[in-house]
């Protein structure tokens, strides 16, 4: 299982709603937050990380992949193969 690095973003349990949870190489999910904010998640390379949108937001949005935008990192020893177990654990430790 990852390992947290870093993180900047709190809030309360069942805060968030996935989308899309798939891949590998990288494993992928994205959905909205309560607030309507979109997030995606993506593991490959031994990381992991979140990064949240802007409020209104597209879910794929040109917002994904720019450092501004990051809330988590951690280490992902499964290199991009994470199971969702995994992924969603992740998710709800930052979003809770």
């Amino acid at each position: 299982m990852a390992t947290t690095a870093r993180s900047t973003l709190r809030g309360v349990e069942e805060v968030f709603t996935v989308e899309r949870l798939d891949g590998a190489c990288p494993t992928q999910a994205s959905g909205r937050l309560r607030d309507g904010r979109p997030f995606y998640f993506g593991a490959r390379h031994g990381e992991w990380e979140i990064e949240v949108g802007p409020l209104g937001g597209h879910i794929d949005g040109p917002w994904i992949g720019e450092e501004e935008w990051v809330v988590a990192r951690g280490a992902d020893s499964t290199c991009g193969y994470m199971t969702e177990q995994d992924v969603r654990a992740i998710l709800k430790q930052h979003f809770a």
